[in-house]
């Protein structure tokens, strides 16, 4: 009870000091506004304890805002949590009882298509920037959702389907402006805060509030995507079959494959290739996925880069409970793919998926040490994804062990030397980082650093 009265007493004290300040809106606990940006989307972080919910929610609209929404957190002790976009993309990390940075009102994009580079405002969805670049024929490197946020896409890395060819999308950032914890605005790019740029592409480092971002865009000769569903009797067949194409695939060839669910709860095995080439090549190259297995369905040809992002987040779980997984694999060899067939055999949910995604061609000739996403070897990257609806029975933890066994049992028993470079990738990366940490966050200490395994929980499955 004396937790609550104290949350209770802080909420309303804190907004108060701010909202005379800030040109956006802050938000007191019980106001009207205030539940709405409280929780992150995925609705196994929305049901919280009361003395655990934060306390004030400042909505920003400049980095003003934002810088005199840190000070007043700091003067009232709160810690801070970020929403951006249309959810928010720390939720796994959300400070109960704290203040939370909204910036779903700072979406702006600016394209100057002479340079092809576009400035993101903080609170841009992956969405916001396809729309302002496409309207000048221009397409933005991005993972592969449209709905999540531009921002934390980009700092994380980004696997998209345009990665063979282009990158990550962090490997086209080309400036940041970020609000550190303290208040401070500074601009990090290759000439200025270099180290700080450095630590921002891929290091998923907690260095403060994203305002904006400079970024590359593309003119692509042509685009052919789309899916192809095999019989789920085919799957080993399909698997090694994709296994096989993807080793060899041009750059601009990059093919996610996977495993969803069919209405009644049956597996379903899909191919999803992109083309961004020369688009007669691309249909003779694609043609390949078609040949082997028994292709049940396929969508596959010319799509406009926004469709293709919305392809990918239909088969989204909107509204459901959701744990991710992931796992990076040199190979997809026979075991593996026995692996995910068992897995997905034994799913809990219907919404539930397994899904890979290939790592080739552009990314893998950066220097490991030239960003803070350092494992450049050409590789699969596995996802887990357990997803389900809320009941009154909720099996949590059952469903958080599955995708827990399909990260596990992928795992080699003994180690095939990927996993031996990605610790020793993320063991120097990890150390400069902390170094890093130490100049732009004073109050920084070793076991602050955030963790860099690919286990968290989310609400969008694909990004």
């Amino acid at each position: 009870m004396t937790r609550i009265t104290s949350l209770a007493k802080i909420g309303p004290a804190a907004a108060a000091d701010l909202q005379p300040a800030i040109q956006g809106k802050a938000f007191p606990p019980l106001h009207h506004g205030y539940s709405e940006p409280r929780f992150p989307l995925n609705s196994a972080e929305n049901h919280l304890p009361e003395d655990l919910l934060p306390t004030v929610i400042a909505r920003c609209e400049t980095r003003q805002d934002i810088q005199l929404a840190i000070r007043t957190a700091r003067a009232h002790g709160l810690a801070i949590s970020v929403r951006g976009a249309e959810q928010d993309w720390i939720g796994r990390v959300l400070k109960r009882g704290g203040m939370i940075i909204d910036l779903s009102a700072m979406r702006d994009v600016a394209v100057d298509p002479a340079t092809r580079v576009a400035v993101v405002a903080g609170g841009a969805t992956v969405n916001d920037v396809v729309a302002a670049a496409a309207a000048y024929g221009l397409t933005p490197i991005t993972g592969n959702s449209g709905m999540v946020g531009f921002a934390g896409v980009t700092l994380a890395g980004g696997y998209g389907p345009l990665l063979g060819r282009y990158g990550l999308a962090a490997d086209n950032l080309i400036e940041a402006e970020i609000v550190l914890k303290n208040g401070q605005h500074v601009v990090a790019n290759a000439g200025r805060n270099a180290d700080l740029f450095w630590a921002l592409r891929g290091g998923a480092g907690d260095f403060g509030v994203t305002t904006s971002l400079r970024v590359r865009l593309h003119a692509l000769p042509s685009l052919l995507s789309g899916m192809i569903v095999y019989c789920w009797s085919d799957a080993d067949l399909v698997l090694r079959g994709y296994s096989e194409i993807a080793a060899s695939a041009p750059e601009c060839l990059t093919i996610s494959a996977g495993i969803v669910s069919r209405a009644d709860g049956n597996p379903l095995l899909f191919t999803a290739p992109t083309w961004c080439g020369k688009s007669e090549e691309g249909a003779r190259v694609l043609e390949a996925l078609h040949s082997f297995g028994s292709p049940k369905a396929s969508n596959v040809g010319p799509v406009s880069y926004a469709d293709l992002l919305a392809m990918y987040d239909r088969h989204l779980a909107g509204g459901s409970r959701s744990s991710k997984r992931s796992r990076r694999l040199p190979r997809l060899d026979s075991r593996v793919i026995s692996a995910m067939i068992v897995a997905a055999n034994a799913s809990m949910s219907p919404l539930s998926a397994i899904v890979l995604h290939h790592f080739h061609g552009v990314p893998t000739r950066v220097r490991s040490e030239a960003t803070a996403f350092g494992l450049r070897q050409e590789h699969f990257l596995l996802e887990a994804i357990a997803a389900w609806r809320q009941t009154a029975n909720d099996n949590v933890a059952g469903h958080r062990l599955w995708a827990q066994n399909v990260s596990d049992c992928v795992v080699p028993a003994r180690s095939v030397n990927h996993r031996d470079q990605a610790a020793l990738a993320y063991t120097d990366i990890g150390a400069r980082l902390s170094e890093v940490k130490q100049t732009y966050d004073p109050e920084y200490t070793l076991s602050a650093l955030p963790s860099r395994r690919w286990e968290h929980e989310r609400s969008n499955p694909i990004a």
